[in-house]
């Protein structure tokens, strides 16, 4: 099983989604896991994992089996091997679990990573990893599908997570009325 996953944040609220696949060529979700924590921490430029850290912990801990591979959004090293999101989040898991880390932005901290354009793609991503060397980190992401330039499933998890916080809010919102 493949794990991707994502979190976006209302206020102090962290809403957590991950899809789980079979294939890294699948197209479509098994199952998704969600979570919803509060209050997060505040944003740090450099500290992204205090923040987001304990929301994928969140997720992980509803999976019955951890996955061969977690796909996240960020970094997994900063400069000077420091860790950064994914490097801790593999620190957490006792490194019993490849992390493969896909950002959409150049971070100028960022740690050991490769740039990849996909087809046509004019933006590149950036990917990083722990427990698998790059060019095999690199590898497995040519060989999900794409939706303009992110993997599929990466995605799909950007879509879950976002739509749990507006349907969240939402459905506060109208319990208020």
């Amino acid at each position: 099983m493949y794990f991707s996953c994502d979190v976006q944040y209302e206020q102090k609220i962290g809403y957590a989604a991950g899809i789980c696949f079979q294939r890294l060529q699948s197209q479509s979700v098994d199952f998704v896991v969600t979570a919803i924590l509060q209050p997060v921490a505040e944003y740090k430029p450099g500290e992204f994992y205090q923040r987001e850290l304990p929301c994928l912990i969140e997720l992980i801990k509803k999976l019955e089996t951890l996955p061969k591979i977690i796909f996240i959004d960020g970094y997994v090293w900063l400069q000077n091997d420091q860790l950064a999101l994914g490097g801790r989040l593999y620190e957490y898991l006792d490194r019993k679990v490849i992390v493969i880390g896909i950002a959409k932005s150049f971070l100028r901290i960022a740690g050991e990573n490769i740039s990849m354009y996909y087809k046509s793609s004019h933006r590149p991503i950036y990917i990083s990893a722990a427990g698998l060397s790059l060019d095999d980190a690199m590898q497995c992401v040519k060989e999900m599908p794409y939706q303009g330039h992110l993997p599929l499933m990466m995605k799909y998890a950007d879509i879950a997570a976002r739509n749990l916080c507006k349907n969240t809010l939402l459905n506060n919102q109208n319990s208020k009325t």
